[in-house]
């Protein structure tokens, strides 16, 4: 765990501008009779910001819009990577029928509850038959 001067020294800014991002909730170290607490996260999180403000302009008014739709970038990336190993444990047969529906990028979407390789909208089966 950081001091807020230390992650400050880390980010190239003033150990105020830390606690602007702490109090606009841009950043949330562990808070105690101390003092504030930032994790490697918390860390991470402050260069960030200070690279989206110093080195593409971002204006603090636009911060919270750009830091939600990259939290939610790397929410979709952690469940695409656990949706990736589940693939994994699937029988070959029935992965390679889903592994070839995501590829397909052409298919209208399946109706919810629709069996995988089962009868398309067209017809045809998923195998092409």
């Amino acid at each position: 765990m950081r001091r807020q001067t230390e992650v400050a020294i880390l980010c190239g800014v003033s150990p105020g501008e830390i606690g602007v991002w702490v109090e606009q909730r841009w950043l949330r170290p562990l808070r105690d009779e101390d003092g504030l607490h930032f994790s490697e996260v918390d860390t991470a999180r402050a260069r960030l910001i200070a690279e989206l403000e110093r080195d593409l302009g971002i204006a603090p008014e636009s911060m919270p819009v750009v830091l939600s739709l990259l939290d939610q970038i790397h929410t979709l990336r952690r469940r695409v990577r656990v949706l990736s190993n589940a693939l994994l444990d699937l029988p070959d047969e029935t992965r390679a029928a889903l592994c070839r529906r995501l590829l397909d990028t052409e298919s209208p979407p399946r109706p919810h509850g629709a069996p995988v390789g089962g009868p398309q909208p067209d017809g045809e089966d998923a195998d092409g038959g």
